[in-house]
């Protein structure tokens, strides 16, 4: 899962995996105690199963 925050600081969005020592990329003000503004599903081996998907044949009846 991807979380983002927005800091109050410099009002930037900040994009990680964990939500535990989360420093902003752009001031460095500790964003742990601010609240996950949103929560991203990823998929796991996305790759695999794209690449599944993209040598799967056709069948036309």
């Amino acid at each position: 899962m991807v979380y983002i925050k927005i800091c109050p600081e410099c009002e930037s969005r900040s994009i990680s995996a964990s939500k535990e020592e989360w420093p902003c990329p752009h001031c460095n003000k500790d964003l742990s105690e601010e609240p996950v503004f949103r929560e991203i599903r990823t998929q796991k081996e996305w790759w695999k199963t794209a690449e599944t998907k993209k040598n799967k044949k056709r069948v036309f009846a």
